[in-house]
C-alpha cells in the first residue's frame, strides 16, 4: 500500500540512520524554542541588573556588565556593591550554566524522535562494543548520549541546525560581520558562555 504522506528521505549521521523531513518536527521546534527563551531570559536577568548598578554607581553600561559577568570568578568579586545582588547574579548564572548541556541533550531528543527503535535494537551488539552502550526495551536515553563521544554529538547537533533552517544557508551581512570584528575584547568577555548552536548577543553603548 501506497503511503499518501510519502516515505521519509533517511540520512546517516554519526552512523545513525536519521529521517530528514526538510525541517524540525513541532515538538522539537517548541523544545529549541524553550531552550532559547531561558537563555535570553538569563541574558536579560543579567542586563538589568548590569543597568541597576550603572546607574546606581556611576559607571557605565559595559563596566557594569563585565563585572557583573565575572561576579564568582574572582575578579569582580572584590567590588562591594555586588554583594546585595549575589544572589540574583548566582541563580542566573546557575541557569544559564544549565545551558551547556544543551547539544546533549538535543542529541537525547533528535535520536528519540528520528532513529527508527528496530535499528536500534538490531544494531545493539555495535553499540554495545562501540561505545558500551546498553539499548533497553524503553529505547535511547539521556545516559546513552553521555557515552556517545563529542564528535558523534556535534554531528547530530549540525543535523539538527539543519532541519531547523530548513536547509538554508544562513547569509551573514558582511556590514554586521564587520562590526562583530570590532568589539574590543573587554565587550567580547563580558558576554556569558552559550551553548554549541546557539549565538548571544550583547553591545554596550559604547559600541553602538
Amino acid at each position: 500500500m501506497t503511503n499518501i504522506f510519502g516515505t521519509p528521505e533517511k540520512v546517516t549521521v554519526a552512523g545513525f540512520p536519521f529521517s530528514k523531513l526538510g525541517s524540525l518536527k513541532r515538538k522539537e521546534e517548541a523544545w529549541f524554542q524553550e531552550q532559547e527563551r531561558k537563555q535570553l531570559d538569563g541574558m536579560t536577568g543579567l542586563l538589568e541588573i548590569a543597568q541597576q548598578i550603572a546607574q546606581k554607581h556611576g559607571i557605565s553600561d559595559a563596566e557594569a556588565f563585565n563585572l557583573v559577568a565575572s561576579f564568582g570568578q574572582g575578579s569582580g568579586d572584590h567590588v562591594g556593591f555586588l554583594v546585595e545582588y549575589a544572589d540574583k547574579i548566582d541563580g542566573i548564572k546557575s541557569l544559564l550554566s544549565l545551558q551547556q548541556g544543551l547539544p546533549a541533550q538535543a542529541t537525547t531528543l533528535l535520536i528519540q524522535s528520528r532513529v527508527p527503535a528496530k535499528w536500534l535494537q538490531s544494531r545493539a551488539e555495535d553499540l554495545k562494543d562501540a561505545f558500551d552502550i546498553e539499548v533497553v526495551e524503553a529505547g535511547w536515553m539521556a545516559e546513552h548520549t553521555d557515552m556517545l563521544p563529542v564528535a558523534v554529538i556535534e554531528q547530530i547537533n549540525e543535523f539538527a541546525a539543519k532541519e531547523r533552517s530548513r536547509w538554508q544557508e544562513v547569509e551573514v551581512d558582511e556590514e554586521e560581520e564587520d562590526l562583530g570584528k570590532d568589539l574590543n575584547e573587554s565587550e567580547a568577555s563580558a558576554i556569558a558562555p552559550t551553548p554549541t548552536g546557539t549565538k548571544s548577543t550583547g553591545r554596550s553603548k559604547q559600541a553602538a
